[in-house]
């Protein structure tokens, strides 16, 4: 916010000078987001400044943060249960060229992205419709880092499946880091050398 980046600093003016609403005290502005363009020397009024909820999904980007918007089915977006404000991961499968029995493809499941705070809910489908298909086209936005919007979007493009997981509301904590590739799949609790696709486990 301006308070804690230091954007405004204190003035005193000739009182025929003050233009309205013109800010006496930083408490004044202390909750508030910037709505409008403040130019440097010019006295700051309140009616730049709203309540975060009133300012939007841009009220609560800061920083490297970035507003994506991502399409999907309804299960993939958890369409009925996701809300603004929720957190979720984003688990994606993709094909490893290559890598699969008899060199053909093999695919690989992992988290690609974690805590990812929802902006806005499923929308795009009439949720008036009783006869609207499971699976209809729905959209929700999420804030990520610049640096995980590319993530993101790789997974979108590349993957040949993905979803968002709801994360709880308090206390979340992660798993380690894991790959599940069809071998882990398959030979996870197998006893060692059962099968022979299970050898070396």
């Amino acid at each position: 916010d301006v308070l804690s980046q230091k954007l405004l600093r204190p003035e005193k003016v000739a009182r025929r000078t003050v233009v309205p609403g013109a800010i006496s005290q930083p408490s004044q502005v202390e909750d508030l987001v910037v709505t409008e363009t403040v130019y440097p020397g010019e006295q700051v009024s309140v009616n730049r400044f709203k309540a975060v909820e009133a300012a939007g999904i841009q009220g609560e980007l800061k920083g490297n943060l970035r507003a994506i918007q991502v399409n999907g089915d309804s299960h993939q977006l958890l369409s009925g249960t996701l809300k603004r404000g929720d957190h979720v991961d984003v688990v994606a499968t993709f094909k490893i060229e290559g890598a699969g029995i008899n060199g053909g493809d093999a695919p690989a499941t992992r988290v690609v992205l974690r805590d990812i705070l929802v902006l806005k809910g499923p929308s795009g489908q009439s949720e008036a419709s009783k006869l609207a298909p499971a699976g209809g086209a729905l959209s929700v936005q999420l804030a990520v880092t610049d640096g995980q919007s590319q993530k993101l979007e790789f997974a979108r493009k590349n993957a040949v499946g993905w979803t968002l997981a709801l994360r709880p509301v308090t206390d979340a904590t992660d798993s380690a880091e894991s790959l599940e590739t069809l071998n882990e799949i398959l030979c996870d609790g197998m006893r060692p050398g059962a099968y022979s696709i299970c050898t070396g486990r």
